[in-house]
């Protein structure tokens, strides 16, 4: 997914769309960060869970 978001955004601002630009740029920062947080709130998770175990 992140590789065609980056042509994408390439693109329209080879067009000099800068619009487009923006708006890809904020969906792909949008959706990056929210892919983020649940990596982490994974990670925290599973260490709340082996921390238990571990008692």
């Amino acid at each position: 997914m992140s590789n065609q978001e980056h042509r994408d955004i390439l693109e329209a601002v080879k067009k000099s769309d800068s619009q487009q630009a923006a708006e890809l740029v904020s969906r792909h920062i949008d959706r990056t960060g929210k892919e983020l947080v649940e990596k982490i709130e994974k990670v925290v998770k599973n260490l709340a869970v082996s921390e238990l175990e571990d008692r």
